[in-house]
């Protein structure tokens, strides 16, 4: 088989199965379906929360309408001093988004970031700013770069909220056609 026809083999298969496979799956939590109070540690849809350093310090709570972004259930910190959240995920990821709240009324005195670091030694930070009618500065954190299985999460603020935690996977249709052109490949080697 030439690797002319590899492509075009590769391209039949994919075609039919484009419409019927969606380009990726996402991991996602948006803590709605768990129940008020609980607390770190606990695994829910692919994703393990937690706060090694200070066990429980976390809760799923009703934002109760103070957020613009964060809506129904949220992740609250319950730290006055600053704890960190750890995110692990099921599988390497290459890209993670959520939205989050600091516990902040008075914003604009420096300590509006959330800061984040994955298990690959990438870290940043995350500006937020109080939306109009909002009592709490929020933002959105966006990390894309190499696989990571983890990511901490932390601000200097004595507390935050998260929600919308979002991981694309990676799409299986374009697995598939990285197997068949391999194959094509090897034959074509052979």
């Amino acid at each position: 088989m030439t690797f002319r026809n590899a492509l075009l083999a590769a391209a039949m298969i994919a075609a039919p199965l484009a419409g019927a496979v969606p380009a990726a799956a996402t991991l996602s939590e948006n803590f709605d379906s768990l129940a008020s109070g609980t607390q770190t540690q606990f695994t829910d849809n692919g994703m393990i929360f937690s706060s090694p350093t200070d066990p429980g310090t976390f809760y799923v709570g009703s934002t109760g309408g103070l957020y613009n972004s964060l809506t129904g259930n949220a992740l609250f910190s319950s730290s006055f001093t600053g704890a960190t959240l750890d995110i692990t995920f099921s599988q390497p990821e290459t890209s993670v988004t959520l939205d989050f709240a600091i516990d902040d009324i008075l914003a604009g005195v420096g300590d509006d970031t959330l800061s984040y670091a994955t298990n690959t030694g990438a870290t940043g930070t995350a500006t937020s700013t109080l939306p109009p009618g909002a009592f709490y500065p929020e933002g959105v954190l966006t990390y894309t770069g190499a696989p990571f299985t983890s990511i901490a999460i932390t601000s200097a603020t004595e507390g935050f909220a998260v929600d919308n935690v979002a991981a694309p996977e990676p799409a299986s249709l374009g697995l598939l056609v990285v197997g068949v052109l391999g194959l094509a490949a090897r034959r074509r080697r052979a």
